[in-house]
């Protein structure tokens, strides 16, 4: 079964140091943990301060694995995906509080099959 690669972009409204600082706080524990479950191999996560716009790239092991932990893509429940209450799972009702409490709006949240890797 093929890796699954989950993107998920967000338009920063504030400032790129709170996001940075929240990352650093929340989300980078919540990715080792998936990492030690053996759930994800590997995750990036990008800020561009000038475009106003950070990046998760999370790869998961298999899409099983990423539909059970994310649930749903943006594009199947935009509003649920979006929402702390009614994101269908833990994981995703911790990304989207993330993203609120960063001061950020949720853009994207996409799921790709890995192709290649250099």
């Amino acid at each position: 079964m093929p890796e699954v690669v989950s993107v998920t972009r967000a338009k920063i409204q504030g400032n790129a140091d709170d996001v940075r600082n929240k990352f650093r706080t929340d989300v980078l524990q919540t990715f080792q943990a998936l990492k030690n479950q053996g759930v994800i191999r590997q995750a990036f996560f990008c800020i561009d301060e000038k475009g106003k716009e950070a990046i998760g790239l999370a790869i998961y092991n298999d899409e099983p694995r990423l539909q059970t932990t994310e649930g749903k893509r943006r594009r199947e429940a935009p509003q649920d995906i979006e929402d702390p209450v009614r994101a269908p799972t833990d994981f995703a009702k911790k990304r989207a509080k993330f993203i609120k409490d960063s001061n950020a709006k949720m853009e994207d949240a996409e799921w790709y099959e890995l192709i290649a890797e250099v």
